[in-house]
């Protein structure tokens, strides 16, 4: 790890959160160690560790990337989500669609980085949500239950020789919402000596064409909850206990994964140091005109050759491998970080390894199913903010007639489930008249018990019984 860089990259994100306070006059609700443990996951998530330096051998399994990915996929894998109940509910709900054809992605960022902001926008007669990143949203104030009531969003435009960057400050007090808009403007030349994190000098918003319909101040009244929604994690911050803020999915895994991306270069090495080879006496092979040895052409890596010994000798090398210890040790490190992170074993290790008795399959899926459920009720927490904030926008710019809504959530429970084994159950105990059948098939196929008795076959008619000759 370059010491003189992490220092540098410090001092430039103090230098930006001074600018943003001094700005709005406000006190970012973000720790210097709090800050530092979010740019540590984002260099995790991205690949690009402290202790990753290909140069020197150091490589990565890319675990952070895996781990954001799996649980995200968990989380939202057949999810369903749906706004009702009348005109209002319809606009909202073709609003909203969009965003749960990507909330798999927004939840990966969630896991990523511990939290994301939802925040919708007006742009015509409709709404867009964009998803804004740790690094461009700075929380400054929290209410009595850990929920985000103010912060800073950053936008950024490059128009000819000028980056001008936008700060846009929410805060909710009572019921009043206030929202201020400032932009700033620096050179080229100027960003590129203040590593891109100064401000500048302050620009009327109508400076910028995109920006020119946005009003510096607007004070909304009757708000509850905030005109943003913040997707957060419900790990505990093992960080900074006292912070709102929420904490990587691999937050308390990091260590683990140091030392199996450690491990997993020594097997790297283990390979190449123990490829087979030839040693051979370097007189045996001709010489070009500067007197190099010249190498069977495409077998080059396949021979070693040695000046110090006159004797023309040739001899194989092939070393015995370590591996099978190294990735023993590997997979045991596999197994604490799913562990730490509440994936089932076999998300990340080698599943035959594990998993040697129903109960543990059971207790290894459980921990998956009560992780997976966590972020489910976060995620749904933060849908409905967002729909919160959606219908408000729709008030504000008149875009449908007023009307009530409801949000219904539909997750998939098949992580703890074997689909198989519950079909066979089931089957069972309507074979037992222990169930009806149409019970079976609306669980099936996911209907209604009145569609699954549609579904059934119609039965059969009752035999006719020929009359009893009383003679």
């Amino acid at each position: 790890m370059n010491i003189f860089k992490e220092i540098r990259k410090a001092v430039r994100k103090l230098f930006r959160k001074n600018n943003i306070e001094a700005a709005f006059g406000v006190n970012i609700a973000v720790s210097t160690k709090m800050e530092e443990a979010m740019q540590l996951w984002t260099d995790m998530f991205e690949d690009h560790p402290p202790w990753k330096d290909e140069g020197k051998g150091k490589k990565t399994l890319n675990l952070p990337a895996s781990i954001a990915s799996e649980l995200a996929r968990l989380v939202t894998v057949e999810m369903k989500s749906e706004v009702t109940g009348s005109p209002r509910a319809e606009f909202i709900n073709a609003q909203y669609q969009p965003v749960l054809k990507r909330i798999r992605s927004i939840s990966e960022y969630a896991v990523a980085m511990g939290g994301v902001v939802l925040k919708p926008f007006v742009s015509g007669d409709r709404i867009f949500v964009t998803t804004v990143q740790a690094v461009d949203f700075y929380p400054t104030a929290f209410d009595s239950d850990g929920n985000v009531t103010g912060g800073v969003f950053t936008d950024y435009s490059y128009k000819g020789n000028y980056k001008y960057t936008r700060l846009e400050e929410h805060k909710l007090e009572g019921g009043a919402y206030l929202i201020r808009n400032k932009v700033y403007r620096l050179t080229i030349n100027e960003v590129t000596a203040t590593n891109d994190n100064a401000l500048g000098n302050e620009v009327p918003l109508t400076e910028v064409d995109e920006w020119a319909e946005i009003q510096p101040e607007v004070t909304i009244n009757g708000m509850e909850r905030t005109l943003f929604s913040y997707y957060r994690m419900p790990f505990a911050n093992n960080i900074e206990p006292r912070s709102p803020l929420g904490v990587s999915g691999f937050s308390k895994a990091k260590d683990l994964i140091k030392e199996a991306d450690r491990q997993y270069s020594e097997i790297l090495w283990e390979y190449e140091a123990g490829e087979s080879a030839i040693h051979a006496s370097s007189n045996l092979f001709k010489k070009d005109k500067d007197g190099k040895t010249i190498l069977p052409e495409g077998r080059e890596r396949q021979y070693r050759t040695f000046d110090f010994d006159r004797d023309q000798k040739i001899e194989p090398y092939n070393p015995t491998f370590r591996d099978g210890s190294l990735f023993n040790g590997l997979n045991e490190y596999l197994q604490r970080i799913e562990f730490m992170c509440g994936l089932a074993y076999g998300t990340l290790s080698k599943p035959t390894q594990v998993d040697k008795t129903a109960t543990e399959v059971k207790q290894s899926k459980q921990r998956s199913f009560t992780t997976v459920c966590d972020i489910q009720k976060a995620l749904q927490t933060a849908l409905e903010n967002l729909i919160y904030a959606m219908d408000a926008l729709a008030t504000l710019y008149d875009l449908a007639p007023e009307g009530t809504y409801e949000v219904s959530f539909e997750f998939d429970d098949s992580i703890i489930v074997d689909r198989e084994v519950e079909f066979s159950r089931l089957m069972s105990m309507a074979h037992a008249d222990m169930i009806r059948p149409e019970k079976v098939v609306a669980w099936y196929f996911g209907v209604s018990e009145e569609e699954a008795l549609t579904m059934l076959p119609a039965p059969p008619p009752p035999m006719e019984v020929p009359p009893v000759d009383e003679e």
